[in-house]
């Protein structure tokens, strides 16, 4: 549930996504981590595994903690648990702005 309350926060509310296109049903197949600043839950990725790849997405940060290194702790978690996995090609993509 905390999961899906930062994302709710960032892209429903921020970015006006559809929640169609957040919440796409892939949540129940994936591995996420959350990142928390004290004892606050403060952003969260989602990792999905292929055959050959991983696929590391959705990162969220709730906009107070954006000034934090949070982000790069969340990324750098992800990619450290591919690896422990096995993951030799992991696959990512950023928004423009």
């Amino acid at each position: 549930m905390t999961v899906t309350a930062i994302r709710s926060a960032v892209y429903l509310a921020e970015q006006d996504c559809p929640i169609e296109e957040e919440f796409d049903g892939n949540d129940f197949c994936a591995t996420h981590l959350l990142g928390y600043i004290g004892n606050e839950p403060a952003g969260c990725i989602r990792i999905r595994y292929f055959a050959d790849f991983a696929k590391i997405e959705r990162l969220a940060v709730r906009k107070e903690f954006r000034k934090t290194r949070i982000s790069f702790q969340l990324v750098r978690a992800a990619i450290d648990l591919c690896r422990v996995k096995g993951y030799r090609c992991l696959y990512g993509h950023a928004q423009k702005r």
